[in-house]
């Protein structure tokens, strides 16, 4: 199961949506129609090195479209 998890750091309030594929604009649309329909939007995202983040397309939505910053996490965890 492929699943992203949307976490709202003032409330601890969290959501995690099943996706099929790892194809850039299924996670944009995910995110904009599960998160930021109902939430505030964040001033950053912080995402992981998978490569349906990486995709111009989600970033192009993202930082074009709401002006929403990128913080990609680590590969390292201590």
């Amino acid at each position: 199961m492929k699943a992203i998890t949307m976490i709202d750091p003032a409330t601890g309030w969290f959501e995690i949506k099943q996706y099929d594929d790892k194809q850039a604009i299924s996670v944009a649309q995910i995110v904009e129609q599960t998160w930021q329909s109902r939430y505030s939007w964040p001033n950053t995202i912080t995402y992981d090195q998978g490569s349906e983040f990486i995709g111009h397309v989600f970033w192009d939505s993202v930082e074009n479209d709401f002006g929403i910053k990128s913080k990609p996490a680590t590969i390292w965890n201590p």
